[in-house]
């Protein structure tokens, strides 16, 4: 069981497509629906500084807690104590990765969705959403706890690549898209950098 913070490397594939619903401008005086949709679709898209689509570590952090929470597994020794918590409090993230492709190349998908989603009405509009396939690379995140060792958190990974996903419409929100599967985890010790 490791006992300094570890870093965790982990080579993912998409198993579905990948969308995102990121803050866009408001739509401007005269501008119709069909043409602000189109005018938007990259700003939906998360991306490095180069413009090319970028998936922080943050989002798989979030997706491994997540998992851990839904799996509600009590740690071996530990009382009623569950996996869920310490994932929370003992894992963070590291770095994302970057696909080969630009922002420019992402094509989208025409959808009935929810005109203010959360607002409490059910009004449906046409709206253009980000879709990318294929999907996958390399993420790192740092554990700093040592009870959550490889086994324990490769269970938990591959949970939230199934049933918890990345992005719009996962799993975690009754979706389908955004879902991964794990190819390979690696572990190494931390060595923070000097300031």
């Amino acid at each position: 069981m490791p006992t300094q913070p570890q870093i965790i490397t982990v080579t993912i594939d998409g198993m579905t497509p990948v969308s995102f619903c990121q803050p866009t401008r408001e739509k401007e005086k005269g501008e119709s629906g069909e043409e602000y949709e189109l005018a938007i679709l990259k700003e939906k898209v998360p991306t490095d500084s180069s413009g090319h689509v970028y998936l922080s570590a943050d989002r798989f952090k979030k997706a491994v807690i997540a998992a851990a929470y839904l799996a509600g597994q009590k740690i071996p020794g530990r009382g009623n104590k569950r996996w869920g918590s310490l994932f929370a409090t003992g894992i963070a993230a590291h770095k994302g990765f970057a696909l080969p492709l630009h922002v420019d190349e992402v094509e989208g998908e025409w959808l009935s969705l929810h005109s203010r989603p959360g607002s409490g009405k059910e009004t449906r509009v046409p709206k253009f959403m980000p879709t990318i396939m294929p999907w996958g690379g390399t993420f790192s995140l740092v554990s700093f706890l040592p009870e959550i060792g490889d086994a324990v958190f490769l269970e938990h990974m591959e949970l939230a690549g199934y049933c918890i996903g990345i992005g719009r419409w996962r799993p975690e929100k009754k979706g389908s898209k955004g879902t991964f599967a794990v190819k390979s985890i690696t572990w190494a010790p931390h060595k923070p950098t000097k300031a």
